[in-house]
């Protein structure tokens, strides 16, 4: 009952506005599938990044139900059984992904049920520590205990230290795992940062980058129906889609996907406009969004002035940002350390 209430809006927008549908869609959730939320739908996969997140998702689990022998709380049965239908929505999405993608389910990101059981893991586990560190007589293992609940970027940390304890009895022995424990979170910290995907901080403005100052100078300097031809890598978690600062539409870009998960009649929109920006990388994607990133880049960079004018005079596009490193005979109005922004002239 609380989920129909708190979800009544989206609710009532979806069904008001296009209804249940029922179809599958193998292409479109191929391609987004493999473009760009591989991590998002796939559970049972040999992909590193993707099974590393698989594993952290299955430690909330076991989290939970570890923490859970320690709770005298008069709500468990509720929570527990909130649990188990997450295993039953998780099963149906692995059932939906493999074999019967209805467009419904894929639509919906049910699997996204995984953030209360996140909740609910961290939840009881600190009313366990609360509990133990009054009663317990081996305080040296609780510090690790912490150290897992406090400092770690994944829930497998936390469940190592959990075996840990419960495993090791020698102090020696501890203090070495402790060490690899620490060791690998250390990794793990570099690991995630060289490839930009943690920074810690609140984030309230965006990045004022190079690009940055191209989408200012579009805002400024261009008319509003101005339409650009970008490359279709300019995003990432930690940088705002070119659309929200330079109020100019463009193309296609990669991140169009995003949206696309949630509008499925998008992708015959989307995906010939991204064929011609980014020629064969749709066939690419296999699911690792770091490469598939690269291999879009690579495929824009592969373009000539004639494909450019080609796109311009598909499109209606009048301007062209490329990476400095790439020199086009086009009018140059504008440039900064990584950018270029050139002005095409319409065969019309």
């Amino acid at each position: 009952m609380s989920f129909a209430v708190t979800a009544s809006p989206v609710l009532i927008w979806k069904f008001s506005n296009s209804g249940v549908d029922t179809k599958l869609n193998w292409e479109w959730f191929n391609i987004i599938n493999k473009g760009i939320l591989y991590h998002i739908f796939t559970l049972v996969t040999i992909n590193p990044s993707v099974l590393f997140l698989v594993l952290s998702g299955a430690s909330l689990y076991f989290i939970f139900f570890f923490a859970l022998k320690y709770s005298k709380s008069p709500h468990n049965p509720t929570v527990v059984n909130f649990v188990y239908a997450s295993l039953i929505i998780l099963s149906v999405q692995i059932l939906a992904t493999a074999f019967f993608p209805l467009t419904i389910i894929i639509q919906s990101q049910i699997i996204r049920v995984g953030i209360f059981v996140l909740i609910f893991a961290y939840i009881y586990f600190a009313n366990f520590l609360s509990s133990e560190v009054f009663k317990s007589n081996r305080n040296y293992d609780l510090k690790v205990m912490f150290g897992g609940f406090f400092l770690s970027l994944t829930p497998i940390i936390l469940v190592i230290a959990i075996i840990a304890r419960n495993l090791i009895r020698s102090r020696l022995i501890f203090f070495i795992s402790k060490l690899l424990l620490i060791m690998g979170f250390i990794g793990l910290l570099i690991m995630v940062y060289m490839i930009n995907i943690w920074k810690p901080g609140i984030h309230i403005y965006p990045t004022h980058d190079e690009l940055y100052d191209v989408e200012i100078w579009a805002r400024d300097n261009t008319p509003k129906d101005a339409i650009f031809i970008t490359r279709p890598d300019l995003w990432w978690l930690y940088n705002i889609e070119w659309r929200v600062i330079s109020e100019r539409s463009t193309v296609v870009t990669m991140s169009d996907l995003l949206e696309t998960a949630f509008v499925p009649d998008y992708i015959k929109y989307w995906k010939p406009r991204f064929e011609s920006v980014a020629p064969g990388a749709i066939n690419q994607f296999n699911g690792d969004i770091i490469k598939n990133f690269k291999t879009a880049s690579k495929a824009f960079d592969s373009l000539k002035e004639e494909d450019f004018m080609s796109i311009s005079n598909e499109y209606s596009a009048q301007y062209l940002v490329v990476e400095k490193k790439n020199k086009l005979n086009f009018q140059k109005v504008f440039s900064n350390d990584k950018y270029v922004v050139y002005l095409l002239f319409l065969d019309k």
